[in-house]
């Protein structure tokens, strides 16, 4: 627990922090956008159902995550509000 607090001090002590809405980060295809409960295969494997795109569903939440936060950053779509 201990570990993880420092890491979570160290990213604060970084820059900037951008709440972005995470819901269906892994269900949501990179590539192609397309979002499904079948692009969601396994708890681990996520690949796309209508372009055939395949990574790890972790690795696809926080690809979608980045790329949210970007939008926020250029003005593209709301952050969430601290707290809420």
């Amino acid at each position: 627990m201990k570990a993880k607090s420092g890491l979570n001090k160290a990213i604060l002590e970084r820059g900037q922090v951008i709440k972005v809405d995470p819901r269906h980060t892994s269900q949501q295809c990179p590539r192609c956008g397309h979002a499904a409960r079948e692009n969601r295969r396994t708890q681990a494997d996520f690949q796309c159902a209508r372009c055939g795109y395949r990574n790890n569903a972790d690795v696809v939440g926080a690809k979608n995550v980045l790329t949210r936060g970007h939008r926020v950053l250029a003005g593209l779509a709301p952050a969430i509000p601290v707290g809420g």
